[in-house]
């Protein structure tokens, strides 16, 4: 078939990134560290060279279909959310080495991406950004703390008022709960910012 030879480079791309990917976040739940380390940093390496060439991002089942079935914005939002995921599971992975640092800076990446795409869960989300904080308050980086808390902040407010307006009441009922305990976690945190940037 004539779209083959056009695909093949994205298709060996996307034997790089997919497969390692699966790999890398597989051993990160099996908590065998260092082969997740390998892997996902073959990704992300990976990723940062096809984003330098001109391919187009493909998604699995492109592999099989003419150009003209592709859907290039569908493929493009698979694929970066691939990398997205490739640094969710590097953050953790860090994490478990001791290297802070860097699992912060995964961490926050990964919440940026989340939020710019918007792929978040909005519990996960904030609890995620508050926790973050805590770590920059540690670290003395209390603009960073104040910026991470008032995200979290922000979703889940933006989150309590999405839930106000559900149908289903017993939905509505349970969810609002769930939001309520995690916003109080939330609103604890704020103090301690408070008193290290006034």
């Amino acid at each position: 078939m004539e779209h083959v030879p056009h695909q093949s480079s994205q298709a060996n791309n996307l034997k790089f990134t997919y497969s390692p990917n699966e790999l890398g976040i597989a051993y990160a739940n099996r908590m065998k560290y260092k082969q997740s380390l390998e892997l996902l940093s073959e990704v992300e390496t990976c990723y940062k060279e096809f984003n330098k060439s001109e391919n187009k991002a493909m998604s699995i089942t492109d592999i099989f279909r003419t150009p003209e079935e592709i859907e290039v914005d569908k493929s493009t939002k698979e694929f970066e959310s691939l990398y997205t995921l490739c640094w969710f599971y590097l953050a953790q992975v860090y994490g478990h080495f001791g290297e802070l640092e860097k699992s912060a800076q995964y961490c926050h990446m990964t919440l940026k991406r989340q939020y710019s795409a918007q792929t978040y869960e909005p519990i996960d989300f904030a609890l995620n950004s508050a926790t973050l904080s805590q770590y920059f308050i540690g670290q003395n980086m209390f603009k960073e703390a104040r910026h991470h808390l008032a995200a979290a902040t922000l979703i889940i407010a933006e989150y309590a008022s999405k839930i106000s307006h559900m149908d289903n009441s017993i939905s509505r009922t349970r969810n609002a709960k769930i939001c309520k305990k995690h916003s109080n976690i939330v609103m604890l945190m704020w103090p301690v910012v408070g008193q290290n940037t006034v």
